[in-house]
């Protein structure tokens, strides 16, 4: 019986932690309040699950475990030890739950925010069940409350985690920088193909965008989000913002225009770095096309007066549309949706035709203007 008692009451340390809080001295201490008060077992097994219980019952009776509890639920410690009770609760819960838009928005593969708990979470939210956890009389009966809680206030939903966010819970923030790192990823392996260093500009764009928005949501200076796909779609444009960034400061703004027309920041190997100003324009061969692709882009690029403007004069708006296009990485698609939200599909794709006929035009035509006012 003793032997029986002493692996009960292990189970129930380890799994409780009664001997981290102070409820017990150790496991023999337990057995010792408990073996004069319980009948014997007798043998059969199934009947064993009801005499365990009860015999548990009387163990946290003996040990008043109610009133243990009143006085313990504001450590610390107690905290932590709520926390890795809703981490495994939750586990089990995510199993049997389909996914959320939410996760599927914001979490990487293999990973959960819907689901997750922390431990400052844990700290704020006790006391939305703090009535409960009072009447608890046992670990078990402890955990069914919690389990009740967790089953009602997961999963998370998109106000919830900015709430999380804003209050700079680093368990949160942390798959926000894994989702910010797996974006960045892939915009320097979609646009960045040829240079060697792809690993130290994916680093600095990711440091960089982590710090930024981070910076911005503490400071409340974001824009409006409303839900967790628009959030993604902010967090997705500064991850391309800050890795051409990167990319540019890399190559040391070596620009130039590719075959099809593109504006490609690319590792070209000088003997001697080329940067333009009015005066270095003077020695672009015009005869070489090449360098007078370089010399547009970086123009176009640094908006380089004033040539800019005799280049754009009068197609302003298709410079923009060639920006979005070529710089920001925007399909043809999404800039119509931009410049005209409400546009039936075939005026769309009506347009979109339109926008790829004037983006061979203007590349021509830029490059005509360049070659016109060089020497």
């Amino acid at each position: 019986m003793k032997d029986i008692l002493t692996e009960i009451i292990r189970k129930e340390c380890e799994r409780y932690r009664l001997v981290e809080f102070g409820l017990l001295h150790s496991v023999e201490e337990g057995v010792e309040k408990l073996l004069p008060l319980i009948s014997e077992f007798d043998g059969d097994i199934k009947a064993f699950y009801l005499w365990r219980k009860q015999t548990l019952d009387c163990f946290y009776s003996k040990l008043k475990y109610n009133t243990f509890l009143s006085g313990i639920k504001k450590d610390p410690a107690f905290y932590r030890f709520i926390y890795y009770m809703q981490k495994r609760l939750l586990n089990t819960i995510r199993k049997n739950s389909i996914k959320t838009e939410i996760d599927k928005d914001l979490a990487i593969s293999g990973r959960t925010i819907a689901f997750k708990t922390s431990k400052g979470l844990a700290e704020d939210t006790i006391i939305l069940w703090e009535d409960k956890l009072s009447g608890s009389v046992s670990p078990e009966e402890l955990e069914h409350v919690c389990h009740g809680f967790c089953k009602t206030y997961f999963p998370l939903d998109f106000d919830k985690l900015l709430n999380r966010l804003k209050k700079n819970d680093s368990d949160f923030w942390t798959e926000l920088f894994l989702l910010i790192k797996k974006l960045i990823i892939n915009v320097a392996n979609k646009n960045i193909s040829t240079i060697s260093y792809k690993e130290e500009i994916v680093q600095d764009s990711w440091e960089k965008t982590s710090f930024f928005l981070q910076k911005k949501l503490l400071e409340g200076s974001l824009p409006e989000l409303k839900s967790s796909s628009h959030f993604r779609h902010y967090i997705l444009n500064v991850c391309v913002n800050k890795c051409y960034e990167a990319y540019r400061n890399s190559v040391d703004k070596k620009l130039i225009f590719t075959e099809d027309g593109d504006i490609t920041l690319e590792n070209y190997d000088f003997e001697d770095d080329v940067t333009y100003s009015a005066d270095s324009l003077y020695d672009v061969d015009t005869d070489n096309d090449s360098e007078v692709s370089r010399a547009l882009a970086y123009i176009l690029w640094e908006r380089l007066e004033p040539y800019y403007s005799y280049l754009t004069s009068g197609v302003e708006e298709k410079v923009e549309i060639f920006f979005l296009h070529y710089i920001e990485d925007k399909t043809y698609e999404e800039i119509v949706r931009m410049n005209h939200p409400n546009l039936p599909v075939f005026q769309s794709n009506k347009l979109q035709g339109k926008y790829r006929q004037d983006m061979v035009r203007i590349r021509k035509l830029l490059k005509k203007r360049l070659i016109k006012i060089l020497p």
